[in-house]
């Protein structure tokens, strides 16, 4: 069973957890930013050639994966809106505070099922923000790697 320095304990975990989980996804949306800004220089003077593709692919990945940061982002935000939802409507103070049980329990219910569905669709989010991002350094390193070969065979 839980006391009371149980519950802080495990709210201080909590809030370690999700302050990790911020700055990982920032640190994903500056690295994606930071790599487009980078291939960009890189592809500055190169001449049009079937190679670009890979380059215009890594930044298509980096690009999505920017963008699957961002709705993690706003995916952490309606679930911290759910939770506080949650949070009110337990402690009594929400501003539509259901008066019957029938209607508290409809509301607690529809607000765990909306946390559910948040926290699901804030991992995929995430998941891809990380699998495009490393697919994107890949494609980059096959674009640099052709150029090279092209370079020394020509």
């Amino acid at each position: 069973m839980l006391n009371m320095n149980n519950k802080d304990l495990l709210s201080q975990i909590q809030q370690r957890h999700h302050d990790v989980q911020i700055k990982y996804t920032y640190f994903l949306l500056t690295a994606s930013g930071a790599a487009i800004g980078y291939s960009i220089e890189k592809a500055y003077d190169e001449p049009l050639n079937g190679q670009l593709f890979f380059f215009f692919i890594a930044i298509l990945f980096w690009s999505l994966s920017f963008f699957y940061g961002c709705k993690t982002l706003k995916k952490i935000q309606a679930l911290l809106s759910a939770n506080h939802t949650l949070i009110s409507l337990a402690v009594g103070n929400h501003e539509n505070q259901p008066t019957t049980a029938e209607e508290f329990e409809a509301a607690n219910k529809g607000t765990k099922n909306a946390l559910y569905i948040n926290n699901q669709e804030a991992a995929k989010c995430d998941r891809y923000q990380f699998r495009l991002f490393v697919t994107g350094g890949g494609v980059f390193m096959i674009w640099r790697i052709l150029g090279i070969f092209f370079k020394t065979v020509s």
